[in-house]
């Protein structure tokens, strides 16, 4: 499931870019950041297609970020600082937000479950 997730990375870029339908990093509004974004998701992608055991690490380190990064998007604008009210790329942006929110939530939420289930019982 992971490794699929990664693989469909290029087409949620270019449902990004063609359809104009921010899914997979609904965290960054400026093109700019979100283009940077999926420069490192490509690079998650490789790794995670030629070295498969490190789909859990992967997953876990780039959701986590995918995660802060929506988090800080909504939280941050509310918080008031003065830079971050009238910065365009910071915001609740709707149900690409919440979409984006739900996938790295499960993807996020499988990684730890699955490496707990390694972990030795107590």
């Amino acid at each position: 499931m992971i490794r699929a997730y990664y693989l469909l990375s290029p087409v949620f870029m270019l449902l990004d870019w063609v359809l104009d339908l921010n899914l997979r990093v609904a965290g960054l509004a400026d093109p700019g950041h979100r283009a940077l974004y999926y420069g490192f998701l490509i690079a998650c992608v490789l790794l995670v297609w030629r070295v498969p055991q490190t789909s859990q690490l992967v997953a876990l380190a780039e959701s986590s970020v995918n995660f802060f990064l929506l988090i800080a998007g909504v939280m941050l604008p509310i918080l008031g600082h003065a830079y971050l009210v009238d910065n365009p790329t910071f915001g609740f942006a709707g149900w690409p937000q919440l979409v984006n929110f739900l996938v790295t939530g499960t993807i996020l939420t499988v990684v730890i479950r699955r490496s707990a289930r390694t972990l030795p019982s107590c």
